[in-house]
């Protein structure tokens, strides 16, 4: 398994000061978000402002630090409002054009939104599958993977959602963005079985951590009820989740989305992120 840094931990930098910080941690590679104008604040790549010219300084700098893009981030979720669907449809394309332009494999996608009065359960999960099975297919010609997150205020936070998510999608180069971490709120599955379930599918992979204060057995949490801890602190035992990921023959990216632009009492990135990676290396020789 290889290691990735996230650049929400460094919302202060750009993608070109994110790239230097990155290589002198040690990661292999870098997940980025891409946000533009509308969806504040600006990701290290914003897609109303990316051309050829800066898709050549960018590979430029990736090439000379020998790294990576190991996943590119974008916000678009709502493929059931009508006034939002087609911008999220045609939002998720253009990223895959800029991730073909930056030589990524992998793109994460919200598995929409969440339930609510407004619609019917299945009119907002019908139109979900079929805006996703649009920019499947649409990334599939690049060679490219879209990545459904386990991500809370969503329609797949919860692996067993998630899994049937990805068959009804049903196309192979949509898979799972694991992230355990929302998984241990939901209360529902325990590590070792949502890690099989999704085992097959998995593309990807966050790594967070936090605790509950006071948790009861098989309540539901959000995430404004769980503290955010560095990786070494929290309640959920990493080690034994990359041990399930390995026994699953999972080879790939792990993703340190160090939260600093959403959570600003985390330490600052220099302080935080350094001892995640050490962390992270030291388990890896461990499992």
């Amino acid at each position: 398994m290889k290691l990735c840094g996230h650049t929400m931990g460094v919302p202060d930098k750009n993608i070109f000061e994110a790239i230097d910080f990155f290589s002198t941690l040690g990661y292999e590679g870098i997940e980025v978000r891409c946000a533009s104008n509308d969806t504040p604040p600006i990701g290290q790549i914003n897609p109303e402002e990316f051309d050829s010219s800066l898709s050549r300084k960018i590979l430029n700098k990736f090439q000379e630090k020998n790294m990576e893009i190991a996943c590119v981030t974008p916000y678009h979720w709502d493929y059931v409002h009508s006034n939002v669907r087609h911008q999220s449809i045609e939002g998720m394309k253009k990223v895959v054009r800029i991730a073909e332009k930056l030589n990524c494999k992998r793109i994460r996608a919200f598995g929409g939104i969440e339930p609510s009065k407004e619609f019917p359960y299945e009119e907002i999960w019908d139109k979900t599958v079929s805006g996703l099975q649009e920019v499947g297919r649409f990334a599939k010609d690049s060679g490219i993977d879209i990545c459904i997150e386990t991500h809370g205020e969503t329609l797949t936070q919860c692996a067993g959602d998630a899994l049937k998510m990805v068959k009804d999608v049903n196309l192979e180069n949509v898979g799972i963005l694991y992230d355990y971490k929302w998984i241990n709120l939901c209360g529902m599955e325990s590590m070792k079985e949502a890690t099989n379930m999704l085992g097959p599918y998995i593309k990807h992979v966050h790594l967070g951590n936090h605790i509950i204060p006071n948790r009861e057995k098989n309540k539901r949490y959000t995430e404004e009820q769980a503290k955010a801890t560095l990786l070494e602190e929290g309640e959920i035992d990493l080690k034994e989740l990359l041990k399930a990921l390995k026994s699953i023959g999972y080879e790939g990216y792990l993703s340190d989305e160090y939260e600093k632009l959403w959570i600003d009492g985390l330490p600052n990135a220099q302080v935080g992120m350094t001892k995640n990676i050490k962390y992270l290396r030291q388990l890896l020789l461990e499992i």
